[in-house]
């Protein structure tokens, strides 16, 4: 016999009970905040050494994706694309082999990579800028766009000595804000945790 599955009518029920759920791991949620702050505040202490690992770490994943692209091109061998596939895992082969012999070439890459990040979002955040003015915030949103032009000519004006610290620097900041993020979430979490109980 069929079985019939109704919907949720209202995604926000399940939406507060996934929500509950989250509150009763506050903990966890805390102990990884606390981790990611702590290697933030790492990345930023030895920049050049968190540039160096970050480059060997993506070079790690990338041979690793070419490896599973291979099994997967081969499995498909007699299948059409076969071509595009094997040119696609040498190019994650190579790629991912050069990184790990010469991460510093990688850390160039990545800094490039980087520095045309803080570019292109400068130029959305500045059309967005005018987009919104003269509403409330617009201000904020033009400063963004423009400290984001000043990190990305310097970036490039600092090249190639910018290779060695910018990539484990933004690594550090990163993960210095999504940890503070998710400590801040966890207090909260917490909260709603004795309100649940207090009910």
């Amino acid at each position: 016999m069929a079985r019939i599955y109704i919907a949720d009518e209202n995604p926000l029920l399940s939406l507060g009970t996934k929500i509950k759920h989250l509150a009763q791991h506050w903990g966890w949620v805390l102990a990884f905040g606390c981790v990611y702050l702590a290697l933030g505040l790492l990345a930023l202490g030895m920049p050049v050494d968190s540039s160096i690992a970050l480059a060997k770490t993506l070079g790690t994943l990338l041979f690793l994706s070419g490896l599973l692209q291979l099994a997967h091109a081969i499995q498909l061998r007699h299948e059409s694309g076969s071509g595009s596939r094997y040119f696609q895992t040498f190019l994650s082969l190579i790629g991912g082999g050069l990184m790990l012999r010469f991460p510093d070439a990688g850390l160039f890459a990545i800094t490039i990579i980087l520095a045309f990040y803080f570019l292109l979002g400068a130029f959305v955040k500045w059309a967005l800028a005018l987009a919104v003015r003269p509403n409330r915030g617009w201000g904020w949103v033009l400063t963004s766009a423009i400290t984001s032009i000043i990190l990305g000519a310097y970036v490039v004006a600092s090249l190639p000595w910018a290779a060695l610290w910018v990539p484990g620097t933004v690594l550090g900041i990163d993960f210095i804000f999504a940890g503070l993020s998710m400590i801040r979430l966890s207090t909260e979490l917490r909260h709603l945790r004795s309100d649940v109980r207090a009910l």
